[in-house]
């Protein structure tokens, strides 16, 4: 983060993946004020994030906001951001 010119605090964050990890990471950012985003498969997943005031990203919408992302988090133990995804961030 020391590399970037802005802070989280207002950006928009994509947590990619919502198992131990990305719920404690989504917890941690929203308390830094960042717009959260959580992506997930599994419907109770989702509903989770909608639980707990996070934005919901379904995987297959994902292409969807990534423009809109200032930094992705990803805890997703395997590639899913393919260079036609990566190509579609600012």
């Amino acid at each position: 983060m020391e590399y970037t010119d802005y802070t989280l605090h207002g950006s928009n964050v994509l947590v990619l993946g919502f198992g131990r990890c990305g719920k404690i990471l989504a917890d941690k950012l929203k308390g830094l004020n960042a717009n959260v985003f959580c992506e997930a498969r599994k419907e109770k997943d989702l509903a989770c994030i909608k639980a707990l005031g996070y934005n919901v990203v379904e995987l297959k919408n994902m292409a969807d906001v990534l423009n809109d992302m200032d930094v992705i988090f990803s805890t997703i133990p395997t590639q899913i951001l393919d260079e036609e995804k990566l190509k579609l961030l600012k």
